[in-house]
């Protein structure tokens, strides 16, 4: 008999019991998670979309003070029995055993660590990966069934994730560039794709902006974007060139910030931003700059700011840091947003090109074979782009970013080498 058949997460009528009783050791053993930033989930903030805090207080009307125990034990349940949904969707397409298909199961848990803490923490992590592995598997789905039902629960889905974490609006710029693709061969899907990436963005935005209407008073999207476009923009723009913009208001604005920045940041000691500097400073810089140059500055300049306010202002700020970067200083501009994606997104040039050409050829040969195992690659690839060129606008992109899409992708080219293994092994005995 095989090991894994002795596993009970490989027999169908032990899977939840298993699952259900490994997330309840874990959270035994690691206890809940309370970040600085799940205070702000917990309480609602005017800078937080409506799904989070939302699961939070129905657990709170159901569970009263056990509520966050239950929610991080619901949140490792769902995570572990999701990827274990996505693995075997791989694996049937693929053909894989149970072995490998254990393997890739261990591979889409990693962030379950005790160092991440993805799992148990208080935050969006868990449900918004729990969020993208549906969606993969109803996406897949759709390319094999072309059922409407189908549709309409990736729609939902999309929705869930946007409304749990705005990063996940990447998913419906990725529903409208992979249906380019499928225009050359279904072209209904490819239709339908796009309707959903509209639809589900336009459903979750008006969701949250009445949200925050009924909670806020403000009929609005999440006041957090200008705190996250300016930071690039600023740590790469120099006091020379500061000293070019025309609004004196905002020249005073963001030269104050600079100086701040200069003086209480020990990776930006220099007045003027080196085109060739490591783009790891900036990320090593991105709590500082916010914390002792932008809203330092902000407090004192506007005391009297609201949260919307201050994001509407820092739009500005940013629209005309970029403004002067790119006629003075073009080249430090693009270089840092360069270096976001491919040294820190990829790790450097040599996986970005890897990626890039693994992209190219699923590209190419799904346009050629139309093969299902082509398009769940093809897919996957598109989404991390998607996901890594929308993060770079706004942040440096670290692990807590990227793993959404990164897990996936990972767990396709490990499926894809150790199916070519096989077959070639199989062939040549």
């Amino acid at each position: 008999m095989s090991s894994l058949k002795l596993i009970p997460i490989f027999k169908t009528n032990l899977t939840v019991p298993f699952l259900l009783a490994v997330s309840f050791v874990y959270v035994m053993i690691f206890g809940i998670s309370i970040l600085p930033d799940s205070n702000t989930y917990i309480e609602g903030h005017e800078f937080r979309t409506v799904g989070y805090p939302i699961i939070i207080q129905v657990f709170k009307k159901i569970f009263r003070e056990n509520a966050l125990f239950c929610l991080v034990f619901l949140q490792i349940f769902l995570w572990l029995l999701s990827s274990l949904f996505f693995v075997k969707e791989i694996s049937r397409v693929f053909n894989l055993s149970k072995y490998v298909t254990f393997f890739l199961l261990i591979i889409m848990c990693l962030p379950l660590n005790p160092y991440d803490k993805f799992g148990n923490a208080v935050l969006t992590e868990s449900f918004s990966f729990i969020g993208i592995i549906w969606f993969f598997i109803f996406i897949f789905r759709t390319f094999e069934k072309n059922n409407l039902k189908e549709f309409l629960i990736l729609t939902l889905i999309l929705v869930f994730s946007q409304l749990i974490r705005p990063q996940m609006q990447f998913l419906s710029f990725f529903l409208i560039i992979i249906s380019f693709p499928l225009f050359f061969i279904k072209k209904k899907q490819g239709f339908f794709f796009i309707i959903c990436g509209i639809l589900g963005f336009f459903i979750s935005s008006n969701i949250d902006k009445t949200y925050h209407y009924f909670k806020h008073d403000r009929f609005g999207t999440i006041p957090f974007t200008g705190i996250q476009i300016i930071n690039l923009p600023l740590f790469t723009i120099s006091k020379e060139n500061i000293e070019k913009i025309r609004n004196p208001s905002h020249k005073i604005d963001i030269l104050l910030m600079k100086e701040k920045l200069i003086k209480n940041d020990p990776y930006n000691n220099q007045e003027i931003f080196e085109a060739s500097r490591p783009i790891n400073n900036f990320a090593a810089s991105y709590n500082t700059i916010i914390s002792k140059a932008i809203y330092p500055t902000l407090r004192e300049r506007y005391p009297e700011y609201k949260y919307n306010e201050i994001d509407k202002k820092l739009i500005e700020l940013t629209k005309e840091i970029v403004f002067v970067c790119l006629l003075n200083q073009p080249v430090s501009l693009i270089t840092a947003y360069i270096d976001n994606i491919v040294h820190l997104g990829f790790a450097g040039w040599i996986w970005f090109l890897l990626s890039f050409s693994i992209l190219f050829l699923s590209l190419f040969y799904f346009i050629k074979f139309k093969t299902q195992r082509l398009f769940i690659l093809l897919s996957i690839c598109i989404a991390h782009f998607c996901n890594i060129i929308l993060v770079s606008v706004l942040e440096p992109v670290i692990w807590r970013y990227s793993f959404y899409t990164e897990l996936p992708l990972t767990v396709i080219i490990f499926t894809l080498l150790i199916h070519s293994f096989l077959y070639n092994f199989k062939k040549n005995i």
